[in-house]
């Protein structure tokens, strides 16, 4: 079970902690005592102590990026790995492409007339803009939460003037967006910049009865310049560039699309290091957890969902899996519809898939958006559909001959002043499994060239005592003393890597399950003797 292979990882965690921490630095000629070391009585806890510490479930898998440990109303464990199938915002469904309306205005001979003889002239530009979208969406409001309105102005007529910008139906706080842009004379061709701040107008795209379509307004008033250049072949051009926008809120109709959900996968870390061995779970349970508040019906399809092993085939997961999966609609922006299914040993084979110690869980789903199709869809840029696996492994199960085994780089210097060391090792253990450890040092070609353990049988930590319903009742103790002569500990300098390699069997597996329960702990005290090189001055 998980909670036996974390705690033989963390033995030998304190292993290496040892050998890496204590050997190279801590003893030295001018500090080390022997007199503290009792030669007769001796124990980590009044001698050299070097680590005491308890862990319990939660502190033994606290390392696991995608999992977290629960405790129910019983106590009992339960390991939780959690993945994201999907997931989409409102501001990625529907994004805003930059937009620009250019207009041109020509002056004829009477408005030259006019303008030389003192008087103003202006011109009005009436433009229904057709405001697209990148998937065909038909708009009928939105909100922008952010988004600039940029004016570039070429005049090429000898006159200067204003060019007035009108969107009556785009408003912030009831009041329609207006701009003034000056300009001056173009004897040449005179270019103006100029821009506007669109974030948190409310936007109506259907008040002239079609969808997309923005009313705009341009006035363009020019002055007189007592210019009497002739008006031939001038121009007055003039660009409104809408960028950068991201809408907040939008309604209309979003149209029918695929969503973009790729084949993705979840990773069940508890079986990464696996070496062989079964491993069993009395009540594994997947559960799909869909979420939606785009106001939008969504047709989705789990197409494929198998586990993935260390080696050969995929295997299907199958089970009652509904088809199309069920996601919700909400009823009103802010609205959130949650719908959720669950795969366990009485409806599917993810127990028996589970057995066979899958590093991942792979999926592939298909949606379409609003089918079937509503004519009215809302989001906002909160709004999010999302799809969400969790697997629930209680600990209650049983192991046999589950065996996890890893590398690491390894490295240790200044050992020659050490002429023996022994190890101590003090363990109680209140959990319901018990473990053999072993580390192997190896060269850089892993080689081994000596073991943690001389003797790899001496070095099993015994479950606690359970009850015949696998409740432990009370712990079992360990003392294990492993010397190091100096010919081991010139191995241990030689070695560039370890081996970690761990077995690890529930008491009375396969035919016994056993629970893990949030009081069951591991309790561990490591102590050192170590005798030193004397040197004679």
């Amino acid at each position: 079970m998980h909670s036996a292979r974390k705690y033989a990882a963390y033995l030998n965690a304190i292993l290496f902690y040892l050998l890496i921490s204590f050997l190279p630095g801590c003893i030295k000629d001018n500090d080390f005592d022997f007199d503290k070391v009792a030669s007769v009585n001796w124990n980590p806890d009044i001698a050299v102590p070097l680590i005491h510490s308890t862990f319990t479930m939660s502190d033994l898998v606290n390392d696991e990026t995608n999992s977290v440990v629960t405790i129910d109303s019983n106590n009992l464990v339960t390991l939780v790995y959690k993945g994201n199938i999907y997931s989409m915002k409102g501001s990625d469904f529907l994004p805003v492409i930059n937009q620009s309306d250019i207009q041109t205005v020509t002056l004829n001979t009477a408005d030259s007339t006019t303008l030389y003889s003192g008087g103003t002239c202006s011109k009005v530009i009436n433009s229904n803009y057709p405001f697209a979208f990148p998937n065909g969406e038909l708009l009928d409001s939105l909100t922008l939460g952010s988004g600039t309105m940029f004016v570039n102005i070429q005049n090429n007529i000898p006159h200067p003037g204003t060019l007035h910008i009108s969107i009556p139906t785009a408003t912030l706080n009831g009041i329609p967006f207006s701009k003034d842009v000056i300009f001056p004379a173009g004897g040449g061709t005179v270019q103006v910049l100029d821009s506007a701040d669109l974030t948190g107008y409310d936007v109506n795209l259907v008040s002239t009865g079609v969808q997309n379509t923005l009313p705009m307004i341009y006035t363009v008033i020019f002055q007189n310049s007592s210019s009497a250049q002739s008006l031939t072949s001038r121009f007055f051009t003039f660009t409104n560039n809408f960028s950068n926008m991201v809408i907040s809120r939008a309604f209309g109709y979003f149209g029918q699309r695929p969503l973009n959900i790729t084949v993705d996968s979840s990773e069940i870390t508890l079986f990464t290091n696996s070496a062989g061995g079964t491993l069993s779970f009395h009540e594994p349970k997947v559960t799909f957890q869909i979420s939606n508040s785009f106001g939008m019906p969504v047709d989705a399809h789990l197409t494929s969902f198998y586990a993935i092993p260390a080696s050969g085939t995929n295997i299907p997961v199958t089970g009652s899996i509904p088809d199309p999966v069920p996601v919700g609609t909400p009823l009103f922006p802010g609205d959130i519809a949650r719908t959720s299914f669950s795969l366990d040993k009485n409806n599917s084979n993810i127990q028996s898939v589970l057995s066979q110690q899958p590093h991942f869980l792979g999926y592939s789903v298909n949606a379409t958006s609003n089918t079937p199709p509503v004519a009215q869809n809302f989001l906002l840029d909160t709004s999010e559909l999302r799809i969400d696996l969790q697997m629930n492994l209680p600990m209650w199960g049983s192991g046999s001959g589950f065996t996890v085994a890893d590398t690491a780089d390894f490295s240790l210097e200044k050992i020659d002043e050490i002429e023996t060391a022994v190890f101590r090792l003090n363990a109680t253990n209140g959990f319901p499994a018990r473990a053999f450890i072993q580390v192997y040092f190896t060269d850089s070609n892993y080689v081994v060239l000596d073991s943690m353990i001389s003797q790899p049988s001496d070095f099993i930590i015994e479950s606690g005592a359970i009850t015949p319903n696998g409740v432990v009742i009370h712990p079992t103790h360990k003392m294990k003393d492993e010397p190091f002569d100096q010919n081991r500990l010139q191995h241990i300098y030689n070695a560039s890597k370890l081996i970690i390699r761990s077995v690890i069997e529930t008491q009375g597996a396969p035919a016994q399950e056993v629970f893990v329960f949030a009081g069951d702990q591991l309790d561990v005290q490591v102590g050192v003797r170590a005798k030193l090189k004397i040197k004679v001055h």
